[in-house]
């Protein structure tokens, strides 16, 4: 479920589950805390479908729904997204999304007692 804050930030509870999408997770990057580059705010942001829900777009449309939300309500330019380079079926849903792959991550991210690269994305404004 996203909240507006009237201080410009966006956040995300967490573990909310929506029984008839699969939906059991979404996080969205507090705007406070997102990165500036120039004049710009860049936001990223993820999130994770259910086992039984997975295949059937709802990743997709989530994803596109957000981005759009969040350039509705935020004078934001970028929202980044990233997923391990195996993750070869979240990489088609953030291209399907309207997300550009921009390059692979090398190490950067720890689990499972070892780094894993990811595969870097965005989407901008004038993609939408």
């Amino acid at each position: 479920m996203l909240a507006g804050h009237p201080e410009g930030r966006a956040a995300a509870v967490e573990g909310q589950r929506d029984a008839r999408a699969g939906v059991d997770h979404l996080e969205v990057a507090d705007l406070q805390r997102g990165q500036v580059a120039g004049a710009q705010q860049v936001v990223p942001f993820g999130g994770r479908v259910a086992v039984r829900a997975r295949g059937h777009g709802y990743g997709t449309e989530a994803q596109r729904l957000l981005a759009a939300l969040l350039f509705r309500l935020f004078d934001i330019e970028r929202i980044e997204a990233s997923t391990d380079v195996e993750s070869i079926a979240e990489q088609r849903s953030l291209e399907k999304a309207g997300f550009t792959r921009e390059g692979i991550l090398r190490h950067a991210q720890w689990r499972a007692g070892a780094h894993h690269d990811l595969v870097s994305y965005s989407i901008l404004r004038k993609d939408l």
